[in-house]
């Protein structure tokens, strides 16, 4: 009788290896795929929280510091505690694929955590400015230390960032940004940061826009999608 032929054991194992090889990464990258759509979502929750914030309080945007009780010593840190009330959902916050913890300026918050406590969890970011000393180059931004500009103060709403994947609550610098003082790039390190933004998805990033529209961004290679004065000087 003729043997039957087949594969070893080896020969199989070396077979799942390679495959596992070509499809994990391929897995990795769909996963991450859909991380990034929910991200988006959350963008976009957070955009439309924005424009209401804007209609309640007289066309103005949201301070990156909100004073609580008449107490400039006492601060929530972040403009999700101002945005709050229109989103009513702390997830709304966080990116599927990761997060940080808010607590340095929140030490003389309420005791629970959350919206306006000491501690809470996030992953997105904004400009914080209201010194032309303090940022140069940004000229002026949305989100002052306690009272953001006017809406008709934005030149171009649908070509200006207003959040953007963080790994900190806000910056006030271009280093923040991810930029040399002289406008050069700051490459990104291994994990996608630069400053303290965060491309997450795939080297992509998702970022909410001063009209309220959000999408997915590569890496930046202008501060001038920062600025709300477009015609800003250096």
């Amino acid at each position: 009788m003729a043997k039957r032929k087949g594969f070893t054991l080896i020969e199989l194992l070396v077979v799942i290896a390679i495959l596992a090889a070509i499809l994990f990464p391929v897995f990795a990258r769909a996963r991450e795929k859909a991380r990034q759509s929910n991200c988006l979502s959350n963008m976009k929750q957070i955009g439309l929280a924005m424009k209401m914030y804007i209609q309640d309080y007289d066309e103005r945007f949201p301070g990156a510091y909100m004073f609580l009780y008449g107490d400039s010593s006492t601060r929530g840190c972040g403009f999700y505690d101002q945005l709050a009330p229109y989103v009513k959902n702390e997830q709304i916050f966080i990116c599927p694929t990761e997060s940080y913890i808010a607590t340095g300026s929140r030490s003389n918050m309420p005791n629970a955590e959350g919206f306006l406590g000491r501690q809470f969890e996030a992953s997105y970011g904004i400009i914080a400015a209201d010194s032309v000393g303090t940022v140069p180059y940004l000229g002026p931004t949305p989100y002052g230390y306690s009272t953001g500009i006017l809406v008709a103060q934005v030149e171009e709403p649908a070509n200006t960032v207003l959040v953007f994947e963080s790994r900190a609550c806000w910056t006030n610098n271009v280093g923040g940004l991810g930029f040399n003082t002289d406008g050069s790039v700051i490459p990104r390190d291994s994990n996608g940061t630069t400053g303290i933004m965060r491309y997450r998805h795939n080297d992509m990033m998702n970022c909410a826009f001063a009209d309220g529209h959000a999408k997915a961004q590569k890496q930046f290679g202008s501060w001038d999608i920062f600025k709300c004065d477009k015609d800003a000087g250096l």
